[in-house]
């Protein structure tokens, strides 16, 4: 009983962020060619991930996110074909920032966007505020403390190395009891934003949280950046405990 018109609206009062479909959509975001989304049904199932996802942070969450005056931007776009350097082929999502401040692209691939995605996305535009406000710099040899001894991140999105799934949730065999998982997959051994995007994806994307944050070193790394946000936002009415913090909660042993 709502048009995609109105839910965009509803969305935007609702979390003080900007939302921007069809042909409101760029054509190009940071080495990304884009193909928009025009069918509109795509775009109401996706706005419906987005509420459900955001709907899972405090009250005012977004509106912290806002630092340069202009509130989080939402694109949702068909496809993200990366063609420069630094990107990777095809993305999912992408976040970044322009002269405006930050903003997140999600692409549907023509059926909508998982929930996923948007929790991945999202985590860098929270890790980029934790970044700049320095919750996050003078804490990360804590952070490099967390992983594997002797690991260092490849700071590289060639896919190739992507492969490498050693320590990750990837490689678990069937008797794993998870003292051994540090990261999701490959792909968070790119870089430190990676790594705990993939950790908030997995964690708040699914139905239910994976078994595996029940290790050692997943609980370890998510209590790193609970903590994290818990000292850079001004957490004023929110709840004893977020609902990352719950889900953490429930897999624990």
């Amino acid at each position: 009983d709502i048009n995609n018109a109105e839910l965009e609206k509803k969305l935007e009062e609702e979390f003080s962020i900007e939302i921007y479909t069809g042909t409101e959509a760029k054509d190009y975001y940071e080495g990304y060619r884009v193909e928009k989304e025009t069918d509109e049904e795509v775009i109401f199932r996706t706005l419906g991930n987005l509420k459900s996802c955001y709907e899972m942070f405090p009250d005012g969450f977004f509106e912290q996110l806002n630092q340069s005056g202009t509130p989080l931007r939402i694109y949702i776009v068909r496809s993200l074909k990366g063609g420069s350097s630094g990107t990777i082929s095809e993305a999912n999502g992408i976040e970044s920032s322009d002269e405006k401040g930050d903003y997140i692209v999600f692409a549907t691939d023509g059926s909508l966007t998982d929930k996923v995605t948007i929790f991945h996305e999202t985590t860098h535009a929270v890790y980029d505020k934790l970044m700049y406000d320095g919750y996050l710099y003078e804490h990360m040899d804590e952070w490099y403390a967390l992983n594997p001894p002797d690991f260092s991140y490849s700071y590289s999105y060639e896919e190739d190395d992507w492969n490498n799934n050693s320590y990750s949730a990837y490689s678990l065999s069937a008797d794993d009891d998870f003292s051994n998982v540090y990261f999701i997959r490959g792909y968070g051994k790119t870089y430190e934003t990676e790594d705990m995007a993939d950790i908030m994806g997995e964690l708040m994307g699914h139905a239910e949280p994976p078994a595996y944050f029940a290790g050692p070193h997943m609980q370890a790394k998510c209590r790193f950046i609970f903590d994290r946000i818990r000292e850079g936002f001004d957490t004023t009415g929110w709840p004893e405990k977020t609902s990352w913090e719950q889900r953490l909660d429930s897999v624990a042993r």
